[in-house]
C-alpha cells in the first residue's frame, strides 16, 4: 500500500507527534520553529509525521502499531518530498536506524552538550532583555531581528553588559515539558575574556534552579563555542548527524 503526506499546520505540529525518545530530542524539535510539515497517510489514515527544513528531514515519527511500515515510509518521503538527505539527533535512535538504512554518506554537523557539573565563579549581572536592546542585539548579527524579537517577548533573552555597552547575551526557550535549548553569543570586540563560558554558566545554572535540563547545540567545528560550553561545565553527550541520501 502506498504512502500519501498531507500539508498540516506547522503550529501545531508537535502535538501530533507520538512521545519523543527522549527529552534531548523533544527539546531540540520543539525549540526549532521552521519547516515544512506533513502527516504520514496510510490507506486514508493518519500513521505519523514527517518535517523537512530546506530539503533535509529532521523530524520522522510513525505510530507504534504502525512501526512495521516505517522504512518504507521513508523511503516514500524521500521521493515524494524530494528531501536531499536529514538532519538526526545520535538519541533519536529509530529514526537513526532507518536512515542508516538508506543509501548515504554522513558527517557529524553539531553536537549536543548537557550540563554537568556546577562551579564557583565571580558572579556578573545578567538581566531580561528588553524591546529597547532590540536593535544593539540584532546588529551583531548572530540571530534574526524577527526571531530576537520574538523571544525577548517571550522573557527568554538573558543581557550581559560590557565595557561600552552589550558583551553578549544568552538565549534559551523551552523544550518539551523539562528541557530548555541555551545558546550564547558575544560581541566580536569582548571575546577572548570568558563572556560566552559565563552565559552558558549561569543560563545552566538558572535552568537547573527551575528544574529544567539545560541543552546546547554547538557546530561540529565551531572550536570557541566548545571551549565555551566545556569551561562552563558542560559536556557532549549527542550529536546530530548530516545525512545526505544517494
Amino acid at each position: 500500500m502506498d504512502f500519501d503526506f498531507r500539508r498540516i499546520d506547522g503550529g501545531d505540529w508537535i502535538k501530533r507527534l507520538t512521545p519523543a525518545p527522549n527529552k534531548i530530542v523533544d527539546a531540540v524539535l520543539s525549540c526549532e520553529k521552521n519547516g515544512n510539515v506533513y502527516a504520514v497517510m496510510r490507506g486514508g489514515a493518519e500513521i505519523g509525521t514527517v518535517r523537512e527544513n530546506g530539503g533535509y528531514l529532521d523530524c520522522f515519527c510513525i505510530a507504534p502499531d504502525c512501526y512495521m511500515h516505517a522504512q518504507n515510509a521513508l523511503a516514500c518521503a524521500v521521493d515524494r518530498l524530494n528531501l536531499s538527505g536529514a538532519k538526526v539527533l545520535t538519541a533519536d535512535s529509530k529514526l537513526l536506524s532507518l536512515c542508516l538504512s538508506l543509501p548515504h554518506t554522513a558527517a557529524v554537523e553539531k553536537l549536543c552538550y548537557m550540563f554537568c557539573t556546577e562551579c564557583e565563579r565571580e558572579y556578573l549581572p545578567m538581566r531580561h532583555a528588553a524591546l529597547s536592546d532590540l536593535p544593539a542585539l540584532s546588529a551583531m548579527g548572530f540571530v534574526s531581528e524577527h526571531r530576537l524579537e520574538r523571544l525577548i517577548n517571550e522573557h527568554g533573552v538573558y543581557v550581559l553588559n560590557g565595557i561600552g555597552g552589550i558583551g553578549g547575551f544568552g538565549i534559551t526557550e523551552q523544550g518539551g515539558a523539562d528541557a530548555a535549548v541555551i545558546s550564547a553569543f558575544v560581541d566580536n570586540r569582548c571575546r577572548g575574556v570568558g563572556i560566552g563560558s559565563y552565559i552558558f554558566y549561569r543560563l545552566g545554572s538558572m535552568c537547573r534552579d527551575y528544574g529544567i535540563e539545560p541543552i546546547a547545540l554547538c557546530g561540529a567545528n565551531d572550536t570557541a563555542c566548545k571551549k565555551a560550553l566545556e569551561n562552563a561545565g558542560f559536556a557532549c553527550f549527542e550529536k546530530i548527524l548530516l545525512f545526505n541520501f544517494s
